[in-house]
């Protein structure tokens, strides 16, 4: 679970990485691993055409450079790019655990649109061969995404993971946790205070929302020359901008009065009769800024006017990270008394982002069809933390990166997509993709699905109209406990997702 929380600092070298080690089964956004994942190498352009039709080997946008800078010494003229994009995903949730109860929500969460790319492309007068440059922003990822859920869990409370941070965390100052009795040995959830077995614990109602957003992009440099002829190279620079931000509210209320004993001393008077827990709230926010470098290099080949061949590298390079958390625990007695607790904090850390190394190839049957394919490899593997915080700093990098070599996996994301020719003024296109799973804990593969419509609206002007769809099954991690057998347990969620992307990109020759 993620420094950034002091729950996590205090309790690291004892218990964080034996949970992630034992128990990380799907997406845990609080995990340093999952933010290395999230992080690393994008399978392709979130923009316009290049978001379905791989560039690899032939230009299909402003983007192509994204995936082989080669590419752009092969665009038919000079021009501005302006595109636009909107996500809409519907994450309907299929089980809690091993619950299915009381699950009536599904979010439709939109990302009320997203600036895809804007740059220029310069294509030099030349006596010989084909050189171009050109500069912009392109994005890569898109964080937006939710969870809702409102369920009675027999199984455990959030309190179960909060009691592992001990006696400093803003759960013990509400009465979350405290003390198992009065020898003080561990801190417990007050939950479970007396209790020695798991089959004593009387349940919860749990009500909950995590929100996840932001992006990352890539301003850059490039271009691109015909080195020889019918062999072009290319390369770009550029700096990775982003943010990503996090928001668990996590409500849990004893609504049956089923914990109706005078546990808490609230106003340590022993006139009074004592009290217990009606509701707990825990809020937890992340903010990240994300910076970093981006380096590619590429080449294509002109078999002849009818096929290209290309292949192309993403250097691996550092993303830093800059975080800043706040959490918060607010608890009402059945008194009708309470407390409140805050903290708040930061922390530097880095990324070493993954290689990704791409192969293509471009057929053009007649002068109506154009068929391009792509095979991406990405060795996310080699991904790594680099920790540059004190205390735990040291120990969290090792774990984390353990992990990381030892269930993420190498992948070839494959793609291919179809351009035919309507007439002068309007091409169709279509395309398909699969992304294997980027983990050995899991079985997540996604298959995406394109469509798009490119119009001619004069002789300086193109319209480029996209669409991505997907559906898949996904799981989200929302805290992990260790129950009376020492074993480590994620209460996990199981979704299913239908995301849509819809792209819309202006091109203006000059």
């Amino acid at each position: 679970m993620k420094s950034l929380f002091s729950i996590v600092l205090t309790t690291l070298t004892v218990f964080a990485f034996h949970q992630t080690l034992m128990a990380q089964d799907g997406e845990n956004p609080l995990l340093y691993s999952t933010s290395a994942l999230r992080l690393s190498a994008a399978e392709f352009p979130l923009s316009g055409t290049n978001a379905i039709i791989p560039s690899v080997s032939d230009p299909n946008g402003f983007a192509s450079f994204i995936d082989n800078p080669a590419s752009m010494a092969l665009v038919e003229t000079s021009y501005f790019s302006f595109g636009f994009s909107v996500l809409n995903r519907r994450d309907e949730i299929s089980s809690f655990g091993n619950q299915a109860t009381n699950l009536n929500q599904n979010p439709l969460i939109n990302n009320n649109g997203l600036l895809s790319d804007i740059g220029f492309v310069y294509k030099a007068p030349t006596t010989m061969g084909k050189l171009s440059i050109g500069a912009g922003y392109t994005l890569q990822k898109d964080f937006h995404r939710m969870n809702q859920f409102d369920v009675f869990n027999q199984n455990s409370s959030l309190t179960d993971n909060l009691r592992l941070g001990g006696d400093g965390t803003v759960a013990f100052d509400v009465y979350g946790t405290d003390w198992n009795d009065n020898t003080r040995e561990y801190v417990e959830s007050i939950f479970r205070i007396g209790q020695t077995s798991d089959l004593e614990f009387l349940g919860i109602n749990q009500l909950g929302e995590i929100n996840q957003s932001g992006y990352m992009g890539d301003l850059s440099l490039f271009g691109a020359v015909e080195f020889q002829e019918n062999l072009f190279v290319g390369a770009s620079i550029g700096s990775t901008i982003g943010r990503y931000n996090y928001r668990r509210e996590f409500l849990e209320e004893d609504l049956n009065n089923v914990y109706n004993i005078d546990l808490i001393d609230d106003d340590e008077d022993p006139a009074t009769p004592g009290t217990d827990i009606e509701l707990l709230q825990f809020e937890d926010r992340i903010e990240s800024e994300l910076a970093g470098f981006t380096f590619r290099l590429g080449t294509i080949y002109k078999l002849s006017e009818a096929l290209h061949l290309g292949a192309s590298a993403t250097i691996p390079t550092k993303l830093r990270v800059d975080e800043t958390f706040t959490e918060s625990a607010e608890s009402v007695f059945d008194n009708g008394n309470g407390f409140y607790s805050e903290n708040d904090g930061n922390s530097v850390y880095y990324i070493n982002r993954p290689a990704k190394y791409s192969v293509g190839v471009t057929s053009f049957i007649a002068n109506d069809i154009k068929i391009s394919a792509a095979a991406d490899f990405i060795n996310y593997s080699n991904a790594t933390m680099d920790a540059r915080f004190d205390d735990f700093g040291g120990a969290i990098e090792r774990g984390t990166n353990d992990f990381i070599s030892q269930n993420f996996e190498d992948v070839i994301n494959y793609r291919v997509g179809l351009t035919f020719n309507l007439n002068n003024e309007a091409k169709l296109r279509a395309s398909f993709a699969h992304l294997p799973s980027k983990t050995s804990r899991n079985t997540l593969d996604r298959n995406i699905f394109g469509g798009g419509l490119s119009l001619k609206l004069n002789d300086s002007i193109d319209l480029d109209l996209v669409t991505q769809f997907s559906e898949f099954d996904d799981r989200s991690v929302l805290y992990d406990y260790e129950n009376f057998s020492g074993e480590f347990v994620d209460e996990v969620i199981l979704e299913k997702v239908r995301r849509l992307n819809f792209f819309a990109t202006l091109r203006i020759a000059y």
